[in-house]
């Protein structure tokens, strides 16, 4: 009973493998105040609040972060929606809150353009350093979107070998 017991979790276990590769996210309709348009993508990683491969173009400048680096996305618990991103000189910053996290399951999910939200709402703020003043370009609308993330082959071959060790303990148990 033991080891049906055993490999029953470890079918479980093989059944919560989590697909490690980033998703990426593209950016649709998302417009400002102003009447531009910001468009590109950026990679997710759900399991670490991670961002990285972002490739945005808004009307302020573009915004790039190699795939190879990654930016930590708000608190897990509370703010798991948060997608903050800075230019190199500090002129430009990107400001991007979700409606609902974004998750392994991928789908569409709306970007934050409520006004009345605190001062790290979806916006492009530009400062300028001759002046020291800030200027808003906030986000009228928009979402992004992502396709559901396919499990590895790995992943699915371990499961299927966890679910028949499983089957064939049961049966050896059951012809006792």
């Amino acid at each position: 009973m033991k080891k049906l017991f055993s490999m029953a979790v470890l079918a479980g276990l093989c059944c919560c493998i989590a697909n490690a590769d980033i998703q990426t996210w593209t950016l649709n309709d998302v417009k400002f105040a102003t009447g531009g348009v910001a468009t590109g993508s950026f990679g997710y990683d759900p399991l670490t609040n991670t961002y990285s491969g972002i490739n945005i173009i808004t009307p302020g400048t573009t915004y790039t972060v190699p795939p190879d680096h990654v930016i930590t996305g708000g608190d897990l618990a509370s703010s798991p929606t948060l997608l903050d991103i800075g230019d190199n000189g500090l002129i430009f910053e990107l400001t991007l809150r979700f409606r609902q996290p974004l998750t392994a399951a991928g789908g569409t999910v709306e970007v934050d353009f409520d006004p009345r939200a605190d001062e790290r709402r979806s916006r492009e703020t530009t400062f300028d350093w001759d002046t020291f003043a800030s200027s808003y370009n906030n986000i009228t609308g928009g979402s992004v979107s992502a396709a559901a993330t396919v499990p590895e082959p790995g992943s699915v071959l371990l499961l299927l070998t966890a679910i028949g060790a499983t089957a064939a303990a049961a049966r050896r148990n059951a012809r006792k």
